[in-house]
C-alpha cells in the first residue's frame, strides 16, 4: 500500500511543511488491517 496523505514536493503552496518520522496513524490502521486479517484467518 501507499499512503500519499503527507507528500510534499517543491511547487506546493507552503513547501515549508515537512513531514517527518513514520505516520502513526497509517501504521495504526495497518496493524488493525492484520489483526483483522489473522482473526479471519483463525476462525476460517
Amino acid at each position: 500500500m501507499i499512503d500519499f496523505a503527507h507528500s510534499t514536493h517543491s511547487k506546493m503552496p507552503n513547501p515549508l511543511v515537512t513531514h517527518e518520522g513514520p505516520d502513526e496513524g497509517y501504521l495504526f490502521g495497518l496493524e488493525n488491517l492484520i489483526a483483522h486479517l489473522k482473526e479471519i484467518q483463525r476462525t476460517g
